[in-house]
C-alpha cells in the first residue's frame, strides 16, 4: 500500500506508468486506487516487491511516496503513513568521532535508526560523509544540522543531507508542500555565537554543496550565551568531548524539541546579532553620532490617532523602526555600510538575514558607501535630500500615454489629420519646431481617436460581446445567416438552383472543396444503401437487434463494413466500380490516377524487396487495361500505342508511365547506393559487416551465398556504376586505377599511357604538386594518355583539402535519387526528325527557322556563318547558362542546319535541365539567324547602316520575350522603357566588384571591375583563365575577385556576376553543383576574411563593364591592372554610359 504526500491529485495510470519505469519489475504490476492519493500495488513476484520496498524512498513527480506492507486485517485508513524511511548523510564529522556509537547517537536525534553505512572498524577511513538510515515522522519538521563543541577549538557544524528528498518547504521544514503555500514564519537557527540564519534551504539536499550563510559569523560585541551556560539536559555526551550541543532555534530550541521551536513572528528580536538586554525605546531617546532620524507627520494628522513607533538599535550601523497605525504596520531599516572592504561582506550578510526575517512591508535606506556613477567622485556635490513616505497613497488620475495604432493607417481620414497638424505654423529653432509639430500631431490624433475613430480595445470588446450574444441564441434562419453569411447554389441539369444556406456552415479558411467532396461521396453512400436495401449486402451489427452499419464517412476518409463472405465483397466491389464509372474519368483524369495512385501504391514494397517478374507483368497489365479500356475487366481491347511507347518520356512522344520492373530496380539501386556511398546507419553497418563489403565492392564479383534482396542489390551495381564517381578532395582514399574519379572519361577511370605501365596501387593524392597546389605535370605525362591528362586537368583541386566523397554525377547537385536512377535505366531514344519538329512549342521561332531554311534552299548553297561584321563574332549566351561562339559552327547544308535548330549541341558540363536548355537554345539560334538575315538584306539591298549595340539590345529583348512566353510565371525583370536594366551603386562604404568571362576558340579571359558607392572606378583586373569551360571559368572569376579584394584590403564588398548557377551555389552554401564544388568552397572560405561580403546575380545589361573588359582582354597581353587613366577606350565608353544612367 502506498500514499503520496502532496496536495496535488494523482491519477491511477500516471502512478502506474512511473512505477513501472522506476521499479523495472520482471513481472507486470497492477496499481489500484483505494482513496485519494492512496494506491494498492500488486506485484507478480515476491522479489519485485522486496526490491521496490527496500529501495525506498520514492518520489512521483516530486511528491513523496510512502510504502507500507499491506495488512489484510487493517483498512487503508488504519495504516500509519506518517512514518517513512530516508538515508541521511552526515557531513563535517571529524574522523575521531566517526564511530558506530557516535553515529547511532546522532541518528537517534534524527529518528529511529535502521542501518548505518560506510563504517569500517577498527580502521577508520577518511570519507566525505557517513550515512545512516532512519525512519522519520513526515508530519513534523525535518531535523536540522548540529554544532559539535570541541575543547579548546571552535565549534564545528555537522550538516545533515537527506537523500531522495521530495517536495520540501524551506520555511517550516515539513514534507508535502512548497514555501509559497506555507503560512508559517521562516524557521531560524543560531550558531554558537548567537548569529541566526535560516534553518532550511537548498543545502539540505545532497546535490547542493553550499552551506548556510553566516554559519560561523560572530557578533560585533559578545552578547551570545557561552557554552558553559547551556542546559545540561540538552547536551549529548560523546566519548571525545564533554558536551555535544544542538542547534539553537531563536535562542531557546534544541535538536529533538521541534514542538518548542521558536519562530520569529516579528522584529522584536534581531535575526543577525541578538542582544540579551534589548528593550523598546521612543524616537526621541535615540542619539546617533552619524545622523538623526525624524518621522514626518503627514498632512491632516490627528493627534489623537494611535501611532505606535518601536525602535530597535542593533549597533552603530543598523537601526530598525517599526511603525504601526490604524492603516498599516511597516518596518523602516536604516543602514550604514562600513567604509572598509573587508567588513562589507559580513554587513551585507547581516542585512540580508534581517530583511528575510521581516514579515510585512519594509523599506531600507541609508549610506551604502557605493559609487554609482563617475560624476559622484567630483567634490562639492551632496545628494542628501528629505524623503516623503506616504503609507496611504490616493489613486490620482494618470493620463494614458499616447500610442500610435497601426490600424489607423487603413483609415483614409488619418492621413488628413496628420497632414493638417504637421502643416501648422510654428516659429523657433529647428529642434523646437520638430518638438512642437510632434506635440500638435499627437494631440490631433488623440482627439480624432476619442471623437471619431474610437478606442480599439473597446471596439473589440463590443464586437466580441455581440458575437457571443448571437452564438448564445437559438439557431434560426435569421441568426444563422448572421453567423454564416454564405449562400450556395447547385447546377442541376445545366440550370442554376435557388440559393440556400448550408446548415453546417463554413468557417474562416475552409475551402469549398470539402463541400464538393461530401456531395460526391453522398452518391457512393446511396449506391451502397441501395444494395443493402436489396439485401445484396449485409452490414455489421453492434449488438443483437441493432442497426446494420455498411459505411462510415468522415472528412476524406471512408470505412466500409460487411460480412466476411465473398458475396458481400463482390457487392461492395460492384458499388465501387459503379461509382467510378459514373464519374466518367477523362484521359487526363486516368493519367493522373495512374501516376498518383496505381504506380504509387507499391512504392514501399518496391523499396524493400525484389518483386518477382509475374507481379511486374500483372501490374503493367492492370495499368494498360485501365488506360485503354477501363470499363471491362476481361477480354481483348485495342491499344493504339505499345506499352513501351507510352513509357517513353514526354519529350519523345510518350506519357512517362513507369514500368514496374524498372521502377523496382530504381528503388533497389537506392539501397545499393547507400551501401557504396558508406551511408552510416545501424542497418547498413550490419549489412556491410555481414557481407564483408570493401572499398572495391562495386567491381567485386557477386556473392553466391546471399539473400534474395542482397543478390538483387548486387545486380544494380552495373546501374550505379553509370553515375557513381568520386569528387576529389584530399585524394587519400581514391585509388587511381581502381576507383572512378574522372567524370569526363568512360567508366570514370583514366587510361595508362601504354600497356607496359604497371597499374600498381596509387592514390590520387600522389599526383598533386605541393608547390603549385595543382596537378603534377610530370607524373601525369608519365602515367596517362593525352585524353586522360586533359580530363584530369579539368578537375579542380580544393585549396582547403576535404575528404573524398562519392557523388552521383548524373544529378546537378551530385545527389542520388530514385528518379535519376529510373531515368538512367531507361533506354535512350533519340526519336526522329518528325517527332523533334512536333516537340517545338514556340511557333514564332519555328516560322523564323522556316524562313531561313527557305533562304538556304533558294540559293542552293551551304549557309556559312561568317562576315566582316563584328556581330558574327558575338557569342550566343543571352538567356542561357552557357555560351556558343560563332567560330564553333562549321558550314552546313539544309539538313544539318535544321538539325542544328532542332537539336542544338549541349555541352557536357552544363549544370541545368537539358530539356529547358534545349528549348532556350533553339529560340536563341532561330532569333539570332533571323536577325542576321534581316541585317544582311538591309545592308545589301537598301544600304542602311545600323548601330551594333542597339541591334544587340533588341535581339536580347526578343530572345527573352520568347523564353518568358514558355514560362508560367511573369519574368522578374522586364525589358521595357519604364524599367531599364542598369548598373546600380552599392551601399555607402561598400565596394562592388563586377565579374565576367569572355571565351574564344583557344583562350578564356576573366575580368574584375571594382567601383565604390559613387560609381567611381577603383581598379580593374583582367587575366587569362586556366579553363575553357564557361561554368568553371565563371566560378574562377569570383575567386579571382575575392583574392584581389583581400589583397587590396577591402572590408565591405559585394560580388556581382551574371552566372546564376555560381551565385546560387554560393548563397545556398550546401547545394553547390558538383562541377564547381571546389571553387564554391574556396569562395566561401575567402569570404570569411571580410567584415561584409555578399554575392548577387544580375542580368547581362547590368554587367556591361566587366563584359567589355573581358572581351578586350582577348587581344591584350595579360595579366594587368588598370584604373581610370589607363582604361581601354571601349571599356571607358561603357563606364561613362553607366555613370550617365545613374542620374536617372
Amino acid at each position: 500500500m502506498g500514499k503520496i504526500i502532496s496536495s496535488r491529485y494523482f491519477l491511477q495510470f500516471v502512478v502506474q506508468e512511473i512505477a513501472e519505469k522506476a521499479w523495472k519489475t520482471s513481472h507486470p504490476i497492477q496499481v489500484s486506487k483505494i482513496d485519494e492519493n492512496i494506491f494498492l500495488f500488486s506485484f507478480g513476484h515476491e522479489v519485485d516487491r522486496q526490491l521496490a520496498f527496500n529501495q525506498r524512498p520514492w518520489t512521483i513527480k516530486g511528491a513523496h511516496l510512502v510504502l507500507k506492507p499491506c495488512a489484510p486485517e487493517l483498512s487503508c485508513h488504519e495504516l500509519d503513513f506518517t512514518k517513512s524511511t530516508f538515508w541521511v548523510q552526515i557531513h563535517g564529522l571529524p574522523m575521531l568521532w566517526k564511530t558506530k556509537d557516535n553515529i547511532d547517537k546522532i541518528g537517534q536525534k534524527i529518528g529511529y535508526v535502521l542501518d548505518i553505512d560506510l563504517i569500517s572498524e577498527p580502521f577508520i577511513q577518511w570519507r566525505k560523509f557517513v550515512r545512516v538510515r532512519v525512519e522519520l515522522d513526515t508530519t513534523k519538521p525535518l531535523k536540522k544540522g548540529l554544532f559539535l563543541p570541541r575543547p579548546e577549538l571552535h565549534d564545528v557544524c555537522i550538516g545533515l543531507k537527506y537523500e531522495k528528498l521530495p517536495n520540501l518547504c524551506y520555511k517550516c521544514g515539513i514534507i508535502g508542500h512548497y514555501e509559497k503555500d506555507c503560512s508559517i514564519d521562516k524557521a531560524l537557527i543560531a550558531n554558537q555565537h548567537g548569529v541566526n540564519f535560516p534553518a532550511f534551504g537548498g543545502w539540505i539536499r545532497p546535490e547542493n554543496d553550499k552551506k548556510p550563510h553566516n554559519i560561523y559569523s560572530k557578533p560585533t560585541f559578545p552578547t551570545s550565551p557561552s557554552i558553559e551556560n547551556l542546559p545540561s539536559e540538552n547536551a549529548l555526551a560523546l566519548p571525545m568531548i564533554s558536551v555535544f550541543r544542538g542547534a539553537n532555534f531563536g535562542g531557546g530550541c534544541w535538536l529533538g524539541e521541534a514542538s518548542s521551536c521558536h519562530r520569529n513572528s516579528g522584529i522584536s528580536r534581531s535575526c543577525m546579532e541578538p542582544h540579551s538586554h534589548l528593550e523598546c525605546q521612543n524616537v526621541g531617546d535615540i542619539e546617533d553620532k552619524n545622523a538623526q532620524l525624524e518621522l514626518l507627520r503627514p498632512t491632516g494628522w490627528n493627534h489623537t490617532a494611535s501611532l505606535d513607533v518601536s525602535v530597535l538599535e542593533f549597533d552603530s550601523r543598523t537601526t530598525v523602526v517599526t511603525v504601526s497605525d490604524s492603516i498599516c504596520s511597516w518596518t523602516l531599516i536604516g543602514f550604514y555600510e562600513p567604509p572598509y572592504q573587508a567588513k562589507r561582506q559580513k554587513a551585507w550578510g547581516n542585512l540580508n538575514a534581517l530583511l528575510q526575517s521581516i514579515n510585512g512591508p519594509w523599506m531600507c535606506f541609508g549610506d551604502f558607501n557605493y559609487v554609482v556613477s563617475e560624476a559622484e567622485k567630483e567634490g562639492g556635490i551632496r545628494d542628501h535630500a528629505p524623503l516623503l513616505i506616504d503609507t496611504n497613497p490616493s489613486e490620482d488620475y494618470c493620463p494614458r500615454p499616447f500610442r500610435f495604432e497601426a490600424i489607423w493607417v487603413r483609415d483614409p481620414r488619418c492621413g488628413g489629420i496628420i497632414m493638417k497638424a504637421w502643416n501648422s505654423v510654428v516659429k523657433g529653432s529647428h529642434a523646437y519646431i520638430l518638438y512642437r509639430k510632434q506635440k500638435l500631431t499627437t494631440k490631433a490624433l488623440s482627439k480624432w481617436k476619442r471623437e471619431v475613430f474610437g478606442h480599439c480595445n473597446s471596439m473589440i470588446k463590443e464586437l466580441s460581446t455581440k458575437i457571443l450574444e448571437v452564438q448564445a441564441q437559438d439557431i434560426t434562419e435569421v441568426n444563422a445567416r448572421a453567423k454564416a453569411k454564405i449562400f450556395s447554389s447547385v447546377l442541376i441539369n445545366g440550370g442554376k438552383s435557388k440559393h440556400f444556406l448550408p446548415s453546417r456552415g463554413l468557417r474562416q479558411g475552409d475551402p469549398l472543396s470539402p463541400y464538393l467532396f461530401i456531395l460526391c461521396q453522398e452518391v457512393l453512400s446511396r449506391i451502397i444503401d441501395r444494395e443493402h436495401m436489396a439485401r445484396n449486402l449485409f452490414g455489421v451489427k453492434m449488438n443483437v437487434g441493432g442497426p446494420e452499419v455498411t459505411n462510415v464517412m468522415f472528412a476524406n476518409d471512408l470505412m466500409l463494413f460487411s460480412k466476411a463472405s465473398s458475396r458481400d465483397v463482390l457487392a461492395l466491389n460492384s458499388c465501387l466500380e459503379k461509382y467510378c464509372l459514373c464519374k466518367s474519368l477523362s484521359w487526363t483524369g486516368r493519367h493522373t490516377l495512374i501516376n498518383s495512385v496505381a504506380q504509387a501504391i507499391p512504392t514501399y514494397t518496391f523499396s524493400t524487396f525484389d518483386v518477382p517478374t509475374i507481379v511486374y507483368d500483372k501490374l503493367d497489365a492492370t495499368t494498360r487495361r485501365f488506360w485503354w479500356c477501363p470499363k471491362k475487366d476481361k477480354g481483348r481491347f485495342c491499344a493504339w500505342k505499345s506499352w513501351d511507347y507510352l513509357c517513353n518520356p514526354k519529350a519523345h512522344g510518350g506519357l512517362w508511365f513507369q514500368k514496374a520492373k524498372k521502377f523496382n530496380e530504381a528503388f533497389i539501386a537506392k539501397l545499393t547506393w547507400l551501401i557504396a556511398s558508406k551511408k552510416d546507419s545501424p542497418c547498413l553497418r550490419a549489412l556491410r559487416s555481414k557481407y564483408k563489403v570493401t572499398d572495391s565492392w562495386l567491381k567485386d564479383e557477386p556473392r553466391k551465398n546471399a539473400t534474395h534482396t542482397w543478390r538483387a542489390m548486387e545486380k544494380m551495381k552495373t546501374l550505379i556504376s553509370k553515375g557513381a564517381c568520386f569528387l576529389v578532395g584530399d585524394g587519400l582514399s581514391i585509388d587511381v586505377w581502381k576507383e572512378p574519379w574522372v567524370p569526363w572519361l568512360p567508366n570514370f577511370s583514366p587510361n595508362p599511357k601504354n600497356q607496359s605501365i604497371v597499374t600498381a596501387p596509387l592514390k590520387v593524392a600522389e599526383l598533386f604538386d605541393p608547390s603549385s597546389k595543382g596537378w603534377s605535370e610530370t607524373k601525369l605525362g608519365d602515367l596517362f594518355d593525352v585524353v586522360s591528362i586533359v580530363a584530369i586537368k579539368r578537375i579542380c583541386i580544393p585549396v582547403y583539402p576535404k575528404k573524398d566523397k562519392l557523388i552521383w554525377i548524373l544529378d546537378l547537385k551530385g545527389k542520388f535519387s530514385v528518379k535519376s536512377a529510373f531515368k538512367t535505366s531507361q533506354p535512350q531514344t533519340n526519336g526522329n526528325a518528325e517527332d523533334n519538329w512536333k516537340g517545338l512549342p514556340y511557333l514564332r521561332s519555328w516560322v523564323q527557322v522556316i524562313q531561313v531554311a527557305r533562304f538556304v534552299m533558294i540559293v542552293r548553297k551551304p549557309l556559312t556563318i561568317c562576315s566582316s561584321s563584328v556581330l558574327f563574332q558575338w557569342k550566343f549566351g543571352f538567356g542561357t547558362c552557357w555560351p556558343i561562339h560563332s567560330c564553333h559552327i562549321t558550314p552546313m547544308n539544309c539538313k544539318d542546319f535544321l538539325k542544328l535548330m532542332c537539336e542544338p549541341p549541349i555541352m557536357s558540363n552544363v549544370v541545368s535541365s537539358n530539356s529547358c536548355l534545349s528549348a532556350h537554345t533553339s529560340i536563341q539560334f532561330a532569333s539570332t539567324i533571323d536577325c542576321i538575315w534581316n541585317l544582311q538584306n538591309q545592308a545589301a539591298h537598301n544600304g542602311h547602316g545600323f548601330n551594333l549595340l542597339v541591334i544587340i539590345q533588341q535581339l536580347e529583348a526578343r530572345i527573352l520575350e520568347h523564353i518568358h512566353s514558355l514560362e508560367d510565371t511573369v519574368p522578374l525583370v522586364e525589358n521595357t522603357s519604364h524599367n531599364i536594366l542598369r548598373w546600380k551603386t552599392p551601399k555607402l562604404g561598400t565596394i562592388k566588384l563586377n565579374v565576367d568571362v569572355a571565351l574564344s576558340k583557344d583562350r578564356a579571359v576573366i575580368a574584375v571591375v571594382a567601383r565604390n558607392s559613387q560609381g567611381m572606378l577603383i581598379k580593374a583586373w583582367p587575366k587569362f583563365a586556366d579553363t575553357l569551360e564557361p561554368t568553371l571559368a565563371e566560378a574562377a572569376t569570383i575567386n579571382w575577385a575575392l583574392e584581389q579584394a583581400k589583397e587590396e584590403e577591402f572590408k565591405h564588398i559585394c560580388i556581382e556576376s551574371d552566372a546564376k548557377v555560381c551565385v546560387d551555389a554560393l548563397n545556398s552554401h550546401s547545394d553547390a553543383p558538383w562541377v564547381i564544388h571546389a571553387q564554391s568552397s574556396y569562395s566561401l572560405e575567402l569570404a570569411l576574411h571580410f567584415l561584409f561580403c555578399s554575392f548577387n546575380w544580375v542580368r547581362r545589361d547590368a554587367n556591361h563593364m566587366a563584359q567589355a573588359l573581358a572581351k578586350v582582354g582577348l587581344s591584350l597581353c595579360l595579366p594587368f591592372s588598370c584604373n581610370v587613366d589607363s582604361l581601354p577606350p571601349s571599356v571607358l565608353e561603357v563606364w561613362n554610359r553607366d555613370l550617365f544612367l545613374l542620374s536617372f
